[in-house]
């Protein structure tokens, strides 16, 4: 009988030790596949970073959505219900946040980024277009909408800007753009609110200090809303190649920037071309706290404004590539782009 307990239970040992191991090494390779997946998302192409409260939200290829709590020292994966490009993020609010993209896709969270929800797709975007045409609709622009609803769901959208957790517009190609008033729930096409007979690509969209809705994009197109209607007019522009994005400015006004170097100022009674040093595309900008404006460009260099915000130099920093950027300190930026994420030092030259 002793040696019947013996044999039991060196097998019930030997089946603990199997168990244990299995789950040792479960659980190593899922904290491999883990650490594999945040290697190739903080290391390929990242292209928006926005801050919800305390946290760094960035978003890009793939559908990945990175997340860091400690000022971008690291970096960890969230939850991601799709699995193609991000192209934007914006957060209203510290916990209420939006991210777009392609196939026409807008996701939001509602914790900070740690889950997200798609409340927008690209099949349900063009139906919507189509659908909610006026019936005395430009012909022209009847035509457009009706190609894309032909087209189906690969239409991407490239930026987007919310004024509150349930009210906001997205904008994409071919004159796309959309407004919800209810956090995602519902969505209004605007694209016969815009003076855009040809379809050109829509790139940004933001309030301006004064209330009015801007949005540039190709062939320098510039639409301005200056009434709750949202009626958008095509404004005479100061350069004919593509703006591809925008800022607000905090003292009013904005900066749109675009290819080989051109960079404007709205002031009151139209648009002062800047000093760039540069005839390289502007890919991204943001206004500084110092209310300086930093530009990146698309052969890796960082530009940094003079104090009227329309003067640029050179920052002495080492050359990267740069989709976004966030600041977040007085010293410091995130960078991102076809690297990654980066950490850059814009401390104050003299």
């Amino acid at each position: 009988m002793r040696n019947f307990f013996k044999k039991v239970s060196k097998r019930i040992t030997v089946f603990v030790m199997l168990v244990s191991m299995a789950i040792s090494f479960s659980s190593a390779k899922a904290n491999t596949a883990a650490e594999k997946a945040l290697e190739i998302a903080t290391h390929s192409l990242v292209l928006d970073i926005a801050t919800a409260g305390q946290r760094l939200v960035a978003v890009g290829e793939r559908g990945n959505i990175l997340l860091s709590d400690d000022q971008g020292l690291n970096w960890r994966l969230a939850n991601s219900p799709i699995g193609y490009g991000l192209t934007s993020v914006a957060f209203p609010t510290a916990t209420v946040g939006y991210a777009a993209g392609h196939r026409g896709v807008v996701l939001k969270t509602e914790d900070a980024g740690l889950h997200w929800v798609q409340v927008l797709d690209g099949k349900t975007a063009s139906k919507l277009a189509f659908d909610q045409l006026p019936s005395d609709i430009d012909s022209s622009i009847a035509e457009t909408v009706r190609r894309l609803s032909g087209d189906g769901a690969d239409r991407p959208f490239f930026d987007l800007w919310f004024d509150s957790p349930d009210r906001g517009f997205v904008v994409g190609s071919y004159g796309l753009i959309f407004m919800t008033e209810d956090g995602g729930l519902t969505w209004d096409s605007l694209i016969h609110k815009v003076e855009n007979p040809f379809g050109f690509h829509f790139y940004s969209i933001s309030r301006l200090l004064d209330g009015s809705v801007l949005i540039s994009g190709e062939q320098g197109g510039i639409y301005v809303a200056e009434t709750d209607d949202m009626n958008f007019v095509a404004k005479d522009s100061p350069y004919i190649g593509t703006f591809f994005g925008q800022i607000s400015l905090k003292e009013g006004g904005a900066i749109v920037y675009g290819l080989m170097g051109n960079v404007f100022k709205k002031i009151h009674l139209g648009w002062e071309k800047c000093n760039v040093p540069t005839e390289a595309t502007i890919n991204t900008a943001i206004e500084l706290d110092d209310k300086r404006v930093l530009l990146a460009a698309a052969n890796g260099r960082l530009l940094i404004s003079e104090s009227d915000g329309c003067r640029f130099k050179a920052l002495g920093v080492g050359s990267v590539f740069t989709a976004g950027l966030e600041q977040i300190d007085t010293s410091k930026v995130i960078a991102v782009g076809l690297n990654g994420i980066k950490n850059i030092s814009i401390s104050k030259e003299k």
